[in-house]
């Protein structure tokens, strides 16, 4: 039994049901009030010198912070979330899920005290779940422009890609966020990534000395080392005065000494 099987044995009734919509109660709500009366973010927002002036409600507040984006990609932005989140919860259970989510919640948390005047944002930690979804489900399509499908394979394939290049060009506070968004997705899947690496290296093992095997000639002369690779047209023969029958070519069948057996 795994750590989280137990743990979901004694803390499973603790767990909170529909957490994905619990998140987009939570952000739609302040989306349509910023974009109606353009009320700032900033008292909500995560910045660790203000929590460390006593301004704690900003480590939960900036859960409800929600995507600064044209509204129509906003309501995808918002479908998305909640069609991979519930999916994500039907597949784990309540209780893995919510474990999922708090562990990129903390690590953005403890994280985002590193640099404490830089705002941290819940975008890395919602794409978390945008990862998972298509680790788990990577045959997925999407309309992509509304009229291209798309595995959702490949777009994740494309997040990677961009999260690598921000690792290696953005700031530090954006290279831990992004660190920490990623953590749970590796404690959740790291084992199983690990043991596809290992099988996917052992079938290129066995393709590649399949081929060796396949590429080796069948017949090799024990004098010239000519094989029926070498020399297609050249007839091979095997002696049987010779102890172990070793492979000769036309020219050296009649024409060689025979090997006599080594008794001990």
């Amino acid at each position: 039994m795994s750590l989280l099987d137990k743990l979901e044995r004694r803390l499973g009734r603790f767990a909170v049901p529909h957490l994905t919509l619990a998140i987009v109660a939570l952000q739609a709500p302040v989306y349509v009030l910023n974009l109606v009366q353009q009320r700032p973010l900033e008292p909500i927002l995560l910045i660790p010198a203000r929590v460390l002036a006593g301004e704690a409600w900003r480590l939960f507040t900036f859960v409800a912070v929600p995507p600064q984006m044209h509204p129509l990609f906003a309501f995808f932005y918002f479908y998305l979330f909640y069609l991979m989140g519930t999916t994500l919860e039907a597949r784990w259970g309540h209780f893995r899920y919510n474990v999922f989510l708090l562990i990129g919640y903390v690590a953005t948390v403890a994280v985002a005290f590193l640099t404490p005047e830089v705002p941290a944002g819940n975008t890395f930690i919602q794409m978390s779940v945008w990862l998972a979804f298509a680790y788990l489900y990577p045959d997925f399509e999407l309309l992509l422009f509304f009229l291209l499908p798309v595995k959702i394979k490949y777009l994740a394939m494309l997040t990677w890609a961009l999260y690598g290049w921000m690792a290696v060009t953005g700031p530090w506070h954006t290279r831990l966020a992004i660190a920490a968004s990623v953590l749970n997705f590796f404690l959740f899947f790291g084992r199983d990534i690990w043991l596809r690496m290992r099988s996917s290296a052992r079938r290129m093992h066995a393709r590649r000395e399949e081929l060796v095997r396949r590429h080796q000639p069948r017949h090799q002369c024990r004098v010239c080392g000519k094989t029926d690779q070498s020399h297609p047209q050249m007839i091979f023969r095997y002696c049987s005065k010779c102890a172990g029958n070793p492979c000769y070519c036309e020219e050296h069948i009649y024409d060689h000494e025979h090997i006599e057996e080594v008794s001990v």
